[in-house]
């Protein structure tokens, strides 16, 4: 069946571009009228260069690099078919299709980054093409949430894309990647410790630009231990706090930055003071109101005001993994397509 459609799209091709020279004169028109496309055939193309320099898929497996290259393929000839009539409703099946399929493909974070301009362009053509034919495509403006970003903390990654900050004379253990070894199932984490009033540490997710829709989802999981919360004049002090900042640069000391702290957003917040073994959590919120925008998410652990304690309190944090789930596509910052 994928051969029959190839064929039948390449047959459709050629007669595009047999009566594209009796239409020369049209080209200007078509370009601005059908912008998306056009839009779509240029970022096409890109990537075709940058998979023949081998900027795209060096991890991938040869599955993935072959039905990649099938859709890329699909894309470019029902682009043009379109092109060349955009009420055509195959080549909008057939550029819908290789969307989903494309976006459901098992690649690598660092490539989905670098693809970010070709499967927006791609998104924007099925829904321009879909307008014009008042054509409502199944499941295509309610898409499942899928992983956009996630951090797994292991020793062979250490931080993996996060960095850690500790300032100057802190006694705080920095963030570090560690794992409690057999008798708990050899389970891989990055930990820090707090003590002496005032102290603190930070975590920090690479910098990064969220897609420009609804329904994101961050997700944390770990564990804590200690006191995990201060009351300050009647109010809670969460020891482990989770902020967003759009002006933090790599290399920055985090309190010279502007930070929204999100920490009260978040679900399942362990309260209390937790002695013994540590109490497992998963911390949820929704980062829709930061959508379109380009930021970094930061994680600080501290001991709590000096003025609130005189003794040291031990408070740890684990964290196992850092998730962000949702549609469209979210671009790193500073990725480049580097062979």
């Amino acid at each position: 069946m994928k051969t029959i459609s190839q064929l039948f799209l390449l047959i459709a091709l050629g007669l595009s571009s047999l009566n594209g020279c009796s239409k020369s004169s049209d080209k200007e028109q078509t370009a601005e009228t059908y912008a998306p496309l056009e839009d779509l055939i240029q970022a096409e193309r890109q990537v075709e260069a940058d998979l023949s320099l081998g900027f795209l898929l060096r991890s991938s497996t040869e599955r993935v690099m072959s039905e990649f290259r099938s859709n890329l393929y699909d894309v470019r000839a029902a682009t043009y078919l379109l092109r060349e009539n955009p009420l055509d409703p195959f080549g909008l099946a057939q550029l819908h299709a290789s969307y989903k399929s494309t976006e459901a493909l098992n690649i690598l974070q660092d490539d989905r980054t670098l693809l970010e301009d070709f499967l927006s362009k791609l998104r924007s053509a099925v829904e321009f093409v879909a307008n014009m034919q008042g054509t409502s495509l199944d499941g295509f403006g309610d898409e499942r949430l899928r992983t956009l970003f996630t951090q797994a903390f292991n020793l062979n990654d250490e931080l993996g894309k996060f960095s850690s900050y500790l300032p100057a004379q802190n006694q705080a253990q920095s963030w570090k990647v560690a794992t409690c070894g057999p008798r708990c199932g050899n389970l891989e984490y990055v930990i820090a410790q707090v003590e002496r009033p005032g102290d603190e540490t930070w975590l920090l997710a690479p910098r990064m630009s969220l897609p420009d829709r609804d329904q994101l989802q961050l997700t944390i999981d770990g564990s804590g231990r200690g006191p995990l919360v201060d009351v300050l004049e009647g109010k809670m002090n969460r020891r482990f706090r989770v902020l967003v900042s759009e002006n933090f640069t790599e290399g920055q000391d985090p309190r010279s930055a502007s930070w929204i702290d999100i920490t009260d957003d978040l679900s399942n917040y362990p309260l209390g003071k937790i002695a013994g073994q540590f109490r497992s959590f998963k911390l949820e919120t929704d980062l829709s109101r930061f959508r379109g925008k380009t930021l970094t998410i930061g994680m600080k652990l501290s001991a709590g005001p000096s003025e609130q304690q005189a003794e040291r309190t031990d408070t740890q944090w684990q964290l196992t993994q850092f998730t962000i789930k949702g549609k469209g596509v979210l671009a790193l910052a500073g990725a480049s397509a580097t062979p």
